[in-house]
């Protein structure tokens, strides 16, 4: 559970990614390779002849160079720490160059490659350049961190260069933080990278021509202000429409100028200096993670500053029969992340609660479910802000993963088949989720994962929280 207000944010729960460090600008900007950004090289796109695999490649995936007569040497560096099987199957006409003892020699013995022992692959790799945030980006990026909104392997080489593929980290992470999983997928022929394809399928970012994403490619600072501007759309904020007042707007690219005046407008890109927008200059990591906490920032104050997204009805007459699958109607809120099967099984689970108060007043009834929700807690779930349908009513009765945005949609689930309407409050905000019921004019609490029921002490607030 995490508790917000607004960017003072005191992060109770944060969800950690554990991922491997890895300084992917080691890597380049080549787009011969298929590499995603953990360093894991798929595939080889080049032209053949000699080939040499970037310093900072840590795996080389099976069958990758599969029946790849062209190329007649590959030089790998000793950064490759595992290689899969069968990677050179049908490389008739290769050489591997590596380090005497490493993981390229035992490739080649087992393939039946010829090997030639080479002294080194690379100097002696130095740490990333800027593994501490310049003064001006020290509190935001330590306030991004501790938000949740980095992904590990961006928390190092600060004034590195971003590449496309990372930025796409950032991307999905805000994004699933306040939104939820992202099932879509969009694919790429130069990269198997799941942010990628993750922020390419709610239509954040775009390839680069002929199917290809160029993943290692750097991050231009016009390019990055385009994807903050749709990231914001894609999360249902939009930034109001406003014209840049660069020195250089006539630099900016014609796709760009629109995205460039809404993020200035909104105070999550400023300039270089000299009233300056620089915008084919390159973005740093310390940049893109600054600009992105900006944009969560924004989404969170719009969040916090409208009025209540619904209006609950008056209580209709008291349900005395179960209403089918079928025949009932249910929100989108509550259908949100589950197939028709998944929701008919958690449909099943909470009329299996709801049953066991028809005919009672509504007051018991409101009581019955909250008890009914929270043993399933206390029993049968584990917390998880990660784990597939941690949101979804499917995940709390079937699953057994929740938080508390799960917590409310199968309480809502329940109340729904009570004849219950109810409003989901702080819905997709990273704070403290819980259902709010109109009780014959009097609003109550119905939280089993805050545990409170009753009467909300004053208009949308909660006794806890």
């Amino acid at each position: 559970m995490k508790t917000v207000k607004k960017r003072s944010i005191s992060i109770i729960l944060t969800a950690v990614l554990c991922l491997a460090l890895l300084p992917m600008s080691a890597l380049g900007a080549s787009v011969e390779f298929v590499v995603d950004s953990y360093g894991e090289l798929w595939g080889y796109n080049g032209p053949g002849g000699d080939v040499v695999i970037p310093y900072g490649a840590t795996h080389i995936n099976e069958q990758a160079f599969r029946n790849n007569t062209s190329i007649t040497s590959i030089t790998i560096p000793s950064s490759v720490t595992k290689i899969g099987s069968q990677a050179f199957i049908g490389c008739t006409n290769l050489t591997i160059y590596g380090v005497s003892g490493s993981v390229a020699q035992e490739a080649a013995q087992r393939e039946s490659v010829p090997f030639t022992a080479i002294a080194s692959t690379a100097p002696t790799p130095t740490p990333p350049a800027g593994n501490t945030p310049s003064s001006w980006a020290q509190s935001g990026v330590t306030a991004a961190i501790s938000a949740g909104l980095v992904p590990s392997t961006l928390q190092n080489g600060y004034s590195q260069a971003m590449t496309r593929a990372e930025f796409c980290a950032l991307v999905v992470t805000l994004y699933e933080q306040i939104r939820g999983e992202i099932t879509g997928r969009r694919t790429f022929s130069d990269t198997n990278d799941i942010n990628v394809q993750k922020a390419a399928a709610i239509g954040v970012v775009d390839g680069t021509g002929s199917g290809r994403f160029s993943p290692l490619s750097t991050l231009t600072r016009e390019q990055a202000a385009t994807m903050l501007a749709r990231l914001a759309e894609a999360i249902g904020t939009p930034l109001a429409v406003r014209s840049a007042s660069f020195a250089d707007n006539s630099s900016i690219a014609s796709w760009a100028r629109g995205a460039v005046g809404q993020v200035q407008a909104a105070g999550i890109m400023s300039g270089t200096g000299s009233n300056r927008f620089s915008p084919k200059g390159t973005y740093t990591r310390e940049q893109g993670i600054v600009t992105i906490l900006r944009l969560y920032d924004a989404v969170m104050e719009e969040a916090f500053s409208k009025p209540p997204q619904q209006e609950i009805q008056p209580l209709p007459a008291p349900v005395t029969v179960l209403p089918s699958f079928e025949s009932i109607t249910l929100s989108d809120s509550l259908k949100r992340g589950m197939t028709e099967s998944e929701l008919r099984q958690a449909f099943d689970g909470a009329s299996a609660i709801a049953a066991k108060y028809l005919g009672q007043s509504r007051e018991d009834q409101l009581r019955g479910v909250f008890r009914d929700i929270r043993l399933i807690f206390e029993t049968e779930i584990t917390y998880s802000m990660t784990e597939k349908h941690y949101n979804t009513a499917y995940g709390y009765f079937v699953a057994g993963v929740a938080s508390c945005a799960g917590s409310v949609r199968a309480t809502g689930l329940v109340l729904t088949i009570l004849g219950f309407s109810y409003e989901h409050v702080n819905e997709n905000q990273a704070s403290h989720q819980w259902p709010r019921v109109n009780l014959d004019g009097a609003y109550w609490i119905v939280d089993a994962f805050g545990l409170y029921v009753g009467p909300e002490p004053a208009p949308y607030s909660h006794p806890w929280f």
